[in-house]
């Protein structure tokens, strides 16, 4: 999820790493310019950057902006609902809202067949 989320050109100098194959070799000064796993403000900046992604795409559906803000842990979209006509929506809406801003949504699950039937075989979940 962090690898999706840009960072700033004016901040890339604070993810600067150093590398060098060996010893004898001249070391190299690489700078990330999106987020990695780690420093502590990643997870923050990149919660924050799907909840933008769902507020600038998503104005008129006030429901799904909400939907986005709550039922996320990390990079996991957690929400159950009382129909299948509701869960293949959620699925449509919150994948295409998302993948505006590069975010995109994998390892869906469900009990339910006619909402499999809805989720490419590539995006579902393995379990």
């Amino acid at each position: 999820m962090f690898l999706q989320v840009a960072v700033p050109s004016d901040d890339h100098r604070c993810l600067r790493f150093l590398w060098r194959e060996d010893p004898e070799q001249k070391i190299e000064d690489h700078l990330h310019a999106r987020h990695v796993f780690g420093p502590k403000d990643s997870p923050t900046c990149a919660k924050y950057a799907l909840h933008q992604v769902a507020k600038d795409n998503a104005k008129d559906e006030e429901n799904l902006v909400k939907a986005v803000q709550r039922n996320f842990y990390t990079d996991d979209f957690l929400r159950s609902v009382r129909t299948t006509q509701e869960a293949i929506e959620i699925y449509q809406k919150v994948t295409k809202i998302l993948s505006k801003g590069g975010f995109n949504l994998t390892k869906w699950i469900t009990s339910d067949d006619e909402v499999k039937s809805q989720i490419p075989e590539a995006d579902r979940s393995k379990l």
